[in-house]
């Protein structure tokens, strides 16, 4: 099968996370893959790895407010594939006046996929101005929504995939990264800086009876690391920042040489959300501790869940005492993993294939 893929790719970013989860099973299972996708784009916060050649970088986007509008799109490359499924994923993100030229053409020779990553109805006029065959979401909070405008036999729920299980070897994880043996080591990561500060102090309190390392994985913005977080290592010496944003196989390395994956989010002014990151990183086969807020609210026990600062430290003292049983989190991830997730896709694809032109594939 031929698939074709408008969204971020190799980005640090939830429609790239997805989209990569899916894309590169779909290559390894061996269909034909193509994405296309921007080569600018200011959602499209880049990791240190490099495309694949199935990537076409053909779209420029300067801004996306008020709505998504592109400065560049080059229709060529969708148009020449001759793609049997065609796929957008965040649809009010992408470069929607070229989309909305070829779309037809695209339609009339291909099967259409909307992946929605929206949590709410869109403000953008244009985002329902196009004709999907399938609308896919996560759950049925998008599916509450979406009802409202789109006809309910296009809309399927297809969960969020998990990185597959792939467990690693601690020590030699942290040989290759020059990190530390004799210490605890907490990491996070994300471009987002202020979701630093707020845990520092509460680590603090448990640096001596564990002897932690606080892993700032501190991806690069414009303007560089703000400075504040640049000192934290100087103001608290068991904080350790590394300036960079890694690729898949690196940051699960990163993930692997780790004893607990720590991540402070606030609430999301959506109805629909949820962590791109938990569903990237619960593969690694480390506990994950996460702010109970929003984004998380359909994780169920697979994740470690905390109310405030004194729930954290106390869910870290409890992790690193009594042990962290992966087995049950194995479980979760293996039945929604991404092989799985982009089998039932395939099988969506080719019931809609044999429904629109009457053929399989």
């Amino acid at each position: 099968m031929k698939i074709g893929i408008l969204s971020l790719w190799n980005a640090a970013s939830g429609m790239s996370i997805h989209a990569e989860l899916v894309g590169r099973e779909w290559k390894r299972q061996g269909h034909d893959i193509k994405v296309f996708a921007p080569e600018k784009h200011p959602d499209s916060r880049r990791v240190d790895q490099e495309d694949e050649d199935y990537v076409v970088r053909n779209y420029v986007v300067d801004k996306v407010k008020p709505y998504t509008r592109e400065v560049f799109f080059d229709p060529l490359p969708l148009l020449d594939y001759k793609m049997d499924v065609f796929i957008v994923e965040n649809l009010e993100r992408m470069p929607l006046l070229g989309l909305k030229e070829i779309f037809p053409r695209l339609r009339k020779s291909s099967l259409t996929v909307q992946i929605v990553h929206e949590g709410d109805p869109s403000k953008d006029p244009m985002f329902y101005n196009f004709d999907f065959d399938i609308i896919s979401c996560f759950d049925d909070r998008y599916r509450t929504w979406l009802k409202r405008y789109f006809p309910q036999d296009r809309l399927y729920i297809v969960p969020h995939p998990y990185h597959p299980w792939e467990e690693g070897n601690k020590e030699e994880a942290r040989k290759k990264l020059s990190l530390p043996l004799n210490k605890k080591i907490i990491i996070t990561y994300g471009w987002r800086h202020d979701y630093i500060e707020p845990v520092i102090e509460p680590l603090s309190r448990i640096v001596e009876k564990f002897n932690i390392m606080f892993l700032i994985l501190a991806a690069p913005r414009e303007g560089g690391v703000p400075q504040y977080i640049r000192e934290l290592p100087r103001r608290y010496g068991f904080v350790e920042i590394r300036e960079e944003s890694p690729g898949v196989e690196r940051l699960y390395t990163y993930l692997h040489a780790s004893d607990l994956l720590l991540f402070y989010r606030e609430n999301l002014p959506y109805s629909s959300v949820l962590s791109s990151s938990v569903y990237l990183c619960l593969g690694a086969g480390i506990p994950i501790l996460f702010r109970d807020i929003n984004m998380v609210e359909k994780n169920g026990d697979e994740i470690i869940k905390y109310v405030d600062s004194n729930d954290m430290v106390e869910k870290i003292i409890k992790i690193f005492e009594d042990g962290y049983d992966s087995e049950k989190v194995r479980k979760v991830v293996e039945n929604q993993n991404s092989r799985v997730i982009a089998e039932k896709f395939i099988q969506i694809f080719e019931e809609n294939l044999r429904r629109k032109f009457g053929k399989s594939l």
